[in-house]
């Protein structure tokens, strides 16, 4: 993130949409734009306490809320489930969790969350905690992916020959995921919109360059649930 963003800013660029993987260590560059007079605007997550001009995203304490309803109501005799991120330092993963936990403490269904899984949006590193998670808890019932790393997990469920007994519910949508969904692996997907919020970024990030028009804090997109029937 940080040499595509110093690299931006030498070349002199008037605005910038950004989709702050690590905003600790961003944090400092969009201060600098700041400094310049470059507006930034962030996408998919934020980056909390910067002079970013704003941010577009589903929010995410809805997104994990949304996922760890519909894991309750899939496990309506309860079970044990696991969560998986890519850091919980970035404050979209926290988020997630936070709703996820919510709600799944506000279902009746004895649902219990057993382990939580950084991934680092990595897919060997995530493949390989997968089998780790499933060797360890033989009697997970459900998993939510909440990044759009879904794909060594998913993998790593079907080596494990474990895909009749786990539920899973996944983030976004893309092409490899389709067949998941219709063969009945991912029960269901909590879209975010991405091409909606790049597109609201770049309204909000023109308005402001050309009209002066500030945009609010935080522009949030309503996620979308696809599951095999739509």
């Amino acid at each position: 993130d940080v040499p595509l963003f110093k690299s931006a800013l030498e070349r002199g660029v008037n605005g910038l949409i950004i989709a702050p993987g690590d905003p600790g260590t961003l944090g400092r560059w969009i201060r600098k734009a700041a400094k310049q007079n470059v507006p930034v605007v962030c996408v998919v997550t934020d980056a909390p306490g910067t002079e970013r001009l704003t941010s577009v995203s589903a929010d995410p304490f809805t997104v994990g809320a949304v996922a760890g309803e519909l894991l309750s109501r899939f496990l309506p005799s309860g079970g044990q489930v696991a969560f998986f991120t890519g850091w919980l330092g970035t404050q979209d993963h926290a988020d997630k969790l936070r709703g996820f936990m919510a709600n799944l403490r506000s279902e009746p269904a004895a649902v219990s969350l057993a382990a939580v899984v950084e991934a680092h949006d990595e897919e060997r590193v995530g493949h390989r905690r997968t089998l780790n998670l499933l060797k360890a808890h033989p009697a997970l019932r459900g998993i939510y992916v909440s990044t759009v790393n879904s794909l060594p997990v998913l993998d790593a469920v079907s080596r494990m020959g474990r895909q009749d007994g786990l539920t899973i519910v996944t983030t976004d949508l893309f092409p490899a995921l389709v067949p998941c969904i219709r063969e009945g692996l991912v029960a269901a997907t909590v879209y975010q919109r991405p091409l909606s919020q790049g597109r609201l970024a770049l309204q909000a990030l023109y308005e402001f360059l050309v009209h002066g028009t500030c945009p609010p804090p935080r522009i949030r997109v309503v996620p979308h649930l696809v599951m095999r029937s739509n």
